[in-house]
């Protein structure tokens, strides 16, 4: 059996293409955008070396971006806002 290029995989159309540009349209997270441009070129046709090359991503990061929107859709590309490290000091003693 032959096996498939990763390039070659689908994206999954967990919504339609007009509902991609409502996103698109709305959305104001930066981070967020490209990875709806990212998904909007797939939904195009682009491989995913293509896509990635156009909003200017390495392909892993393509091809991670799709996995996730493959899985789960729009919520898997929300990104993940880190709150830092951990004070060392307790709140006590951060007032004392």
């Amino acid at each position: 059996m032959k096996q498939r290029r990763k390039d070659q995989i689908d994206i999954v159309h967990h919504v339609a293409l007009d509902q991609l540009n409502n996103l698109l349209k709305t959305e104001t997270n930066a981070r967020m955008l490209r990875r709806l441009y990212f998904c909007k070129f797939r939904y195009l046709g682009d491989s995913v070396s293509e896509a990635a090359e156009k909003i200017g991503i390495t392909r892993m990061t393509g091809y991670y971006w799709q996995d996730r929107w493959n899985k789960v859709g729009y919520d898997a590309l929300v990104p993940e806002v880190s709150k830092g490290r951990e004070h060392k000091l307790t709140q006590q003693k951060t007032e004392q």
